[in-house]
C-alpha cells in the first residue's frame, strides 16, 4: 500500500474540502477555466484597513506596520516578520501559522510569501555585512582608497561606487548638482 507525504495529504484534503464546501451554491462556469460568479472578489494588495493594522501590531511583538498586507481570503490578514509568515484575523484575535493554497492555480501562496521574504532579509544581511566589512578595511588602510581596494581585491572606482552605494561616503558636492541638472 503506497503511503503520501503529509503536505500531499494536506493539499488532498484542502482540494477535498474545497469542492464540499463549495457545494451546489458555487455553480461551475458555463466556459472551461472562468471564475463562478459568486467567488469573492481577490484582496487588493497593501489595502489594510488602518484599524486592523494598529491591531495586529498591538498585539503581535516585534510586528512593524509595513509587515501587515491582506490576502486573497476576506478579513484574513498576512503577517511577515523576518522569514516568518503567518495570518492573522482582522479583529487580531485569532492567529493561523501554516499555508495558504490557491486551488485555483494550485500554488502555495504562503511558500511563494515566504520565499520572498527569506531572500529580503538575506540581502538585507549581506548588505549589513559588506558595509561592515569594506568601512573596517577602509580604517585600516587609514582612509586611502588605493590601499583598500587593493586589500579588498577590487578596483578602487568598483571600491568607490560600492561604498557611496553602502552609504559609508557622501558624493562629490559637484556630482549632485550635475545630476539635478540633467
Amino acid at each position: 500500500m503506497r503511503t503520501i507525504a503529509p503536505t500531499a495529504a494536506l493539499v488532498l484534503a484542502a482540494l477535498s474540502l474545497g469542492a464540499v464546501l463549495a457545494g451546489p451554491a458555487v455553480a461551475a462556469p458555463d466556459k472551461p477555466g472562468a471564475r463562478p460568479a459568486t467567488a469573492p472578489p481577490a484582496a487588493k494588495p497593501g489595502a489594510v484597513p488602518a484599524d486592523v493594522r494598529a491591531r495586529v501590531v498591538s498585539r503581535l511583538q516585534g510586528a512593524s506596520p509595513n509587515a501587515v498586507s491582506a490576502t486573497p481570503i476576506p478579513g484574513l490578514y498576512e503577517v511577515t516578520m523576518g522569514g516568518i509568515v503567518a495570518y492573522v484575523s482582522a479583529d487580531g484575535k485569532y492567529l493561523v501559522s501554516g499555508n495558504v493554497y490557491d486551488l485555483d492555480s494550485q500554488t502555495n501562496i504562503t511558500a511563494t510569501r515566504r520565499n520572498a521574504a527569506r531572500a529580503a532579509v538575506l540581502a538585507a544581511a549581506r548588505e549589513d555585512f559588506e558595509r561592515r566589512y569594506i568601512a573596517k578595511k577602509h580604517e585600516a588602510c587609514h582612509g586611502n582608497m588605493s590601499r583598500t581596494a587593493e586589500a579588498l581585491g577590487v578596483e578602487r572606482s568598483y571600491l568607490y561606487k560600492k561604498m557611496k552605494a553602502l552609504g559609508l561616503i557622501a558624493p562629490k558636492k559637484g556630482a549632485e548638482t550635475a545630476e539635478a541638472e540633467a
